[in-house]
Order: structure tokens, then sequence, then C-alpha cells
């Protein structure tokens, strides 16, 4: 949204979010996801959504493998851990 909002009001072309960025958000997103919904709910949600920002980078097919067994914040947050490690910037 900060990409486009910069386009439109200003004509500025921003870079693509950080990866650190991209992952922040993704927890952002699961811990508001668990304080508005059923908890069980969130997490089994928070599966696919993990698994879309998983999405393109190096050691993909492990980490959506791993978002698939998810059944805690905890586990997510192992998961953006191991994605930001095998993913250097």
């Amino acid at each position: 949204f900060t990409q486009i909002n910069a386009l439109l009001s200003k004509g500025e072309v921003l870079p693509e979010p950080t990866l650190a960025q991209k992952m922040q958000t993704l927890l952002s997103q699961i811990k508001l996801m668990l304080e508005y919904k059923d908890p069980h709910n969130a997490i089994l949600e928070s599966r696919k959504h993990t698994a879309w920002y998983m999405h393109g980078l190096n050691g993909a097919t492990t980490l959506r493998r791993m978002c698939s067994e998810i059944s805690s914040l905890e586990d997510i947050e192992r998961i953006i851990s191991l994605a930001l490690q095998h993913n250097k910037e």
C-alpha cells in the first residue's frame, strides 16, 4: 500500500519491500488474525497465508511443507527465521 500511495500522490516509484519487511508484515497479519478470530481457525488460516509469503524464496518447497504443519505462532516465527536465514538480501 505504501508503494501505491507514493505513486498516486507523488508519482514516486518506491522499491520493493525487503524480505525482512515482508516477514514482519506476515507476523503482524497473523497476530491480528489471532486477536480477532477464533485462535484455532486463525492458525489453520495462517497456514495458507504463510505459505503464500514463502513463494519464490530459496527453500520454498521445504518452507511451504512446514507451513502445512503450523499449530502455533511459534511455528510461524520459526519458519520466518528459516526463510530469512536461507535468503540473505
